[in-house]
Formats: structure tokens, C-alpha cells, sequence
């Protein structure tokens, strides 16, 4: 959808349009610039809770679950 509006843009001011038509589709190009930049910081966010979740709560989690089988399981390895 921007790059649609980016190119009428172009269109319009190489063709010479009105300058109402040029600002209005303008204005348009900026709003949709601003829902993007909305958009990326939205998700930079959610991706940087995801990351410190991982890090802070699901690897301590994994380790000591994988701690518990190594240990449970190193007496029977010895038996063989």
C-alpha cells in the first residue's frame, strides 16, 4: 500500500497534477509512514520481551530440567 501510494505520487508530480491531489496523496504517504513506524516499534517491542523471557525464565527452566535427567539417568549408566 505505500509503495502504491509512493509511486501515484510520483505519477502526479511527473505529470505535473494539481497540488491539491499531490498534497493530499502526500499526506496520505506520511499517515502510512507513521502506521509503519507504529508497526516496527510494536513489534521491536514484543520481540525484546520475547528475547528476555527466553533468556530470564525459559533457559534456567530448561537447564535445570535437563540437569535433573542427566542426574536421575548417571547412576544407571554405570551399571551397564
Amino acid at each position: 500500500m505505500y509503495e502504491k501510494q509512493c509511486k501515484r505520487l510520483k505519477i502526479l508530480d511527473d505529470r505535473g497534477a494539481e497540488s491539491s491531489k499531490i498534497d493530499a496523496t502526500q499526506a496520505s504517504v506520511r499517515k502510512l509512514l507513521t502506521k509503519i513506524n507504529v508497526c516496527i516499534r510494536a513489534v521491536d517491542a514484543i520481540s525484546s520481551k520475547i528475547h528476555r523471557l527466553r533468556d530470564e525464565e525459559l533457559e534456567p527452566q530448561i537447564t535445570k530440567l535437563i540437569h535433573g535427567y542427566v542426574n536421575s539417568y548417571a547412576p544407571w549408566s554405570f551399571q551397564c
